[in-house]
């Protein structure tokens, strides 16, 4: 599914993110070492130490969306580091958590990026990178602040 830019097979990316549409906790959990550490940089939150930090966060966020599914716009490879960009869309119809936000029925798509850091063949850090504010306007939040591009220059 993805290619790093020599065209080569970018397998261990493809094999996380099938996991993730798997809903496959223990699949996440086997290419992960014993203190892994999952950082989403949108929420500001850190799953784990564990093999089951990346698990966690899976399942935090099918916790507000059962139909999530992630798909590849992009990905790269240099030596044990992987990034991809993706995108993602589910329909919000679980309790958003952090903000104790009840389900609102909305479908919804983002863009994020994630990089990956590998220890021999298995998954040690994650970070990902996406835009919150878009997922909240996208539910339908009033109040949120707009950017006026066109007041800044």
């Amino acid at each position: 599914m993805g290619n790093d830019r020599s065209g080569c097979r970018v397998s261990i990316l493809s094999d996380y993110f099938s996991a993730w549409n798997a809903y496959d906790a223990d699949a996440l959990m086997v290419m992960s070492t014993g203190d892994a550490v999952y950082t989403d940089m949108g929420w500001g939150h850190v799953f784990g130490p564990g093999a089951r930090a990346s698990a966690e966060a899976m399942e935090f966020s099918r916790s507000f969306s059962s139909d999530l599914s992630l798909d590849f716009v992009s990905t790269y490879q240099h030596g044990a580091t992987y990034s991809g960009e993706w995108e993602v869309q589910g329909t919000h119809d679980g309790c958003l958590l952090p903000l104790a936000l009840a389900a609102t029925g909305k479908r919804f798509v983002l863009r994020g990026a994630a990089f990956l850091w590998t220890v021999e063949d298995a998954v040690g850090s994650v970070h990902s990178y996406w835009n919150p504010l878009d997922l909240l306007r996208q539910l339908g939040l009033e109040g949120l602040p707009v950017p006026d591009w066109d007041a800044w220059g």
